[in-house]
């Protein structure tokens, strides 16, 4: 769905970030754009998507990991 609203939107998808932090949001996480896995994400999610270079994992829970993750992919939010 993301995929195709971002192409409908003509959004690039290098000003795409995914965040998540469930199994259920596998397929988020892994549709290729820049991807933050929060600090307590499930252990079956981070396993299924593995070593890649799209994916941060914050060591921070919730919003604080989202935060982080911005900062990282240095998001400049202001």
């Amino acid at each position: 769905t993301l995929q195709r609203l971002a192409k409908l939107e003509r959004w690039p998808g290098d000003r795409i970030i995914t965040a998540g932090d469930s199994l259920n949001d596998l397929n988020l996480l892994a549709a290729g754009y820049r991807a933050i896995a929060v600090g307590n994400s499930e252990p079956k999610l981070l396993a299924a998507l593995g070593d890649r270079p799209t994916l941060y994992h914050s060591p921070y829970p919730g919003l604080l990991g989202i935060m982080d993750g911005f900062r990282h992919w240095q998001v400049d939010l202001f």
